[in-house]
């Protein structure tokens, strides 16, 4: 199998196509508020994707995570982000309500004297199309997704994002959106088993051992399998449209339970959503200054 290789790393951050410098010396907690960004076009550009259950974040060469839970949110952004002193601008996508996206631009405002902006999907962006798929609907993770793997390969690709949901989204040699499918991730299929049966308890951690000889394994190897081979099926209908030469792609925080267990040869890409929001950082950068 083909891992997360050299290339497509650097290619991750070569992508930004901007002049950095390092980042400076964390300060403590206490100031952070205090400073002002003077210099906006000496800072780093900061990436967010607010997932469900996570958020995770790249500026510069730094790549981070931490929970997206509501309670906490406003803590965590402090405690993550105040190592970075200067910020020229963020971008970030968000599959969670309003709330929480109203919290980063309040923060980014106090911070840094930036306003951060929210990627959402649209008809057309750096070589996709997507004539058909009502933009609304379409999650802006998933858009950025897919800027991000038609950066790389420049063709036929189904990219498959394991998250709380697993997604599966595919793009003909066009660069045409042509469709894509959503399903249970495997923590919602585990929580869902657990909450909804009288006498099913969730494991405490997915071992997918077969033959099963306990409910724990039981579980677990439904849910593994079940949900791989799911997946499958949704890349091999999907591939019936696009061509067998396809590229195919795995990202989001459950992708190895993919890797390790489908019959398909995929390239792991941990960060594809944010990839895709360097792109679209890049390319709202070059417009500026024309």
């Amino acid at each position: 199998m083909r891992l997360w290789k050299t290339k497509p790393f650097t290619f991750l951050f070569q992508t930004l196509r901007y002049q950095f410098r390092l980042l400076p010396t964390p300060k403590a907690d206490g100031d952070f508020f205090k400073r002002t960004l003077l210099h906006k076009e000496s800072g780093v550009d900061l990436l967010v994707d607010i997932g469900n259950q996570n958020l995770k974040w790249m500026a510069e060469r730094q790549l981070g995570r931490f929970p997206s839970c509501d309670e906490s949110f406003e803590q965590n952004l402090v405690r993550n982000f105040a190592q970075i002193d200067e910020v020229r601008s963020v971008l970030f996508v968000s599959v969670k309500g309003h709330r929480s996206a109203h919290s980063l631009s309040q923060f980014t405002a106090r911070a840094w004297g930036v306003e951060a902006q929210q990627v959402t999907a649209g008809k057309y962006l750096l070589g996709v199309h997507n004539p058909d798929y009502d933009p609304a609907e379409l999650g802006a993770d998933r858009w950025a997704a897919l800027i991000g793997a038609w950066s790389v390969t420049r063709q036929a690709c189904v990219i498959v994002d394991c998250g709380t949901a697993i997604t599966v989204d595919a793009v003909n040699d066009d660069g045409r959106f042509i469709g894509g499918s959503i399903l249970p991730g495997f923590s919602l299929s585990l929580t869902a088993l657990g909450q909804n049966t009288a006498h099913i308890a969730e494991p405490d951690k997915l071992s997918p051992t077969l033959p099963a000889l306990s409910t724990a394994q039981a579980v677990s190897s439904g849910v593994v399998y079940g949900t791989v081979c799911a997946a499958d099926e949704l890349v091999r209908r999907y591939l019936s449209s696009t061509g067998s030469h396809a590229k195919l792609f795995l990202t989001g925080g459950d992708a190895n339970w993919v890797l390790s267990h489908s019959r398909f040869e995929f390239d792991l890409f941990p960060q594809l959503v944010l990839q895709g929001l360097a792109e679209i950082a890049a390319h709202r950068s070059f417009e500026k200054q024309c």
